[in-house]
């Protein structure tokens, strides 16, 4: 039972790990996006 325990939480662990990196790359490139787009909002307006 404690052995199934140990490794259930070393699976949730290793399956977090690239969900979390995929999110926050993805939040990265939203905010990327946002920005660039802020960029060409205000040179249009100059």
């Amino acid at each position: 039972m404690i052995a199934q325990r140990e490794f259930s939480g070393f699976e949730v662990r290793s399956l977090n790990a690239p969900a979390l990196m995929t999110f926050t790359t993805s939040m990265w490139l939203a905010m990327n996006e946002v920005h660039s787009y802020c960029i060409r909002a205000a040179k249009t307006r100059l």
